[in-house]
């Protein structure tokens, strides 16, 4: 078995082949894309296993490997305390230490999904950070007027058919009318891609029968129930019918 310790970074991978013996046998440094990764690792004989750690670029350089037929082993950085906690630091020595690693048995891998399942965890990450962008511009247009002596308690402030109203309100200050009415035009815009992205998770979701199984659970809901099966999402979920009905079980 020939381990290639990766170094990866947005410019630069370093590259670091050692043998079943311990020997270092290869090293190299190429510029970051797609076509010089495999290049490189397509040069070591196999069998070959490509470690890198959890980082940036790891999803990405998983998906390559899945669909090039390369086994890439993404690892815990936490757990990797050789290479955290030496004095010694370069990007070289990084990698060949995880090629050490990786041949005594010292890494602890890291799951990743690939494919519509990556981007699926993905899709709902995006929902989530949405949803806390829009409390986060609501909190903004309230603490604007608040900030001018308006109160300003339940929703109208937020939506358009009120606007008008809240204007008159304010001083009629000409850069604080631009300031709300950026904050306004923002809202609007997150509010729009929360509707685009709810509509995209409904539709991907259709492929994935253990979500309506999860929101049939009293209190789940849609939301959580896509959330649960994008995030906890492993390499074997199983559905299992019972006589009783389908039970859902994760391994």
């Amino acid at each position: 078995m020939n381990y290639i310790g990766t170094d990866i970074h947005l410019g630069t991978l370093y590259f670091k082949v050692i043998n079943e013996a311990g020997k270092l046998v290869k090293s190299e440094r190429v510029a970051t894309s797609a076509t010089n990764f495999l290049k490189f690792i397509r040069s070591v004989t196999r069998p070959r296993v490509v470690i890198i750690e959890e980082g940036t670029l790891a999803a990405w350089l998983l998906e390559i490997c899945t669909i090039h037929g390369e086994k890439l082993v993404i690892t815990d950085p936490k757990r990797n305390l050789w290479i955290g906690s030496s004095g010694k630091k370069d990007d070289s020595i990084d990698a060949e230490k995880l090629a050490q690693l990786a041949r005594g048995g010292y890494i602890k891998e890291i799951y990743h999904p690939v494919g519509q399942n990556r981007r699926f965890r993905e899709l709902m990450t995006a929902y989530h950070d949405n949803c806390r962008n829009i409390t986060r511009l609501k909190n903004k247009i309230k603490a604007r007027f608040l900030q001018n002596g308006v109160q300003c308690s339940g929703e109208t402030v937020y939506l358009k058919e009120h606007r008008e109203k809240w204007r008159q309100k304010l001083p009629q200050d000409p850069l604080l009318m631009v300031i709300v009415e950026a904050l306004w035009s923002q809202l609007d815009q997150a509010q729009q891609a929360e509707e685009t992205i709810l509509a995209a998770a409904k539709e991907q979701a259709k492929q994935h029968p253990e979500i309506k199984l999860l929101d049939s659970i009293p209190g789940v809901g849609f939301i959580n129930a896509a959330t649960i099966a994008a995030i906890l999402e492993t390499p074997t979920v199983l559905l299992i019918r019972e006589r009783s009905g389908p039970m859902l079980v994760w391994q």
